[in-house]
This record gives structure tokens, sequence and C-alpha cells, in this order.
């Protein structure tokens, strides 16, 4: 019953024009449009009635950027994804790896040392400074950050901030 029913839909899609053709993709920054396009890719030219939307939201989902997804159609040819991405806060610096993190202490991704796209944003070191990462950035003045360059928590219990004109400031 289901294949038929699939079927029905896909002989009136055809006959009437209710393929999928057009796919739109709004609020990409970070993130590969061709991944998502990818994703979709088996479904262009079918029946934009039997296109499963949940199921291409939760494999865009998998995506570390993603923090919200958004997927509408127009019931005649295209698909409109709106997606919302995680904002990076930091970069947190092992010595062997450095993680890209979010304000929800999302990893993001890996980044290389020479990966000059987030240089503006602050880099941390020492035990659990990743997970302290947001009282510091909230306890600091506005627009203060953009002259951090970098933040050692030191015992866990106080910071070290290195600032981009090289001078150290021990809070206590």
């Amino acid at each position: 019953i289901f294949k038929q029913f699939n079927s029905i839909i896909e002989n009136y899609s055809d006959k009437y024009q209710y393929s999928l053709l057009i796919v739109k993709i709004n609020g990409l920054n970070n993130i590969d449009k061709d991944e998502i396009l990818n994703l979709i890719h088996p479904y262009k030219n079918s029946s934009i009635f039997l296109i499963p939307i949940k199921k291409i939201a939760k494999n865009i989902s998998k995506n570390n950027w993603v923090k919200s997804i958004n997927i509408k159609s127009n019931y005649k040819d295209t698909i409109i994804i709106n997606i919302e991405e995680s904002k990076p806060l930091g970069i947190y610096s092992t010595g062997i790896q450095n993680i890209l993190f979010s304000n929800e202490l999302k990893i993001l991704e890996n980044i290389a040392n020479n990966d000059k796209r987030f240089d503006e944003l602050i880099k941390f070191e020492g035990k659990n400074s990743i997970y302290e990462s947001t009282k510091l950035i909230n306890s600091l003045p506005d627009n203060f950050t953009e002259f951090v360059e970098k933040a050692f928590l030191i015992n866990q219990r106080r910071w070290n901030l290195k600032l981009k004109n090289s001078i150290l400031l021990k809070l206590p």
C-alpha cells in the first residue's frame, strides 16, 4: 500500500511539476554549502511531497556548527533551509590540539595553529579553563575581550590575561 501511495504521488508530481528543483540555504558562515547540498541531492527531481524534511534536518543537525535549523517547502518546487550557526567563543589549547568552542561550550572543530580565521578569539589554557571561560568573559568589561590574546587559568582559581600588546594582567 505504501509503495502504491508513493507511486501515485510521484506520478501526480511529475504530471503537474511538483518536483524539487530549487534549494535555498540561509545563514551559512562556517558550514560548507556543498555539505548541505550533498544531503539533499538524492531527492532532487523527486516529488516535493515525499521529501523527508525531518530526516534531512536531523542529518544537517549532526554538524557541530548547527545551533538550530528550520526547513520549509513551498509545496511546488523549492525547499528553504534556515540554519543558525553556533557562535564561537574561544579556542581551548591543550598543547596538542586547538579546540574551537561555542558559547554553549560545544566543540565546533579542531583548528590548526596557523589558522587565521579565528585570530580575534581568546585562546584559553590551563586545566578546566574551557569550563570557566564563559564566567571570565562575562566578568570582563564590554569590548575588553578584543584586547585579550590569551587567558591562562592558574591553579583552577584565578586568571592571567596576556593582552595583544604583550601586557600580562594577573587577576585575583
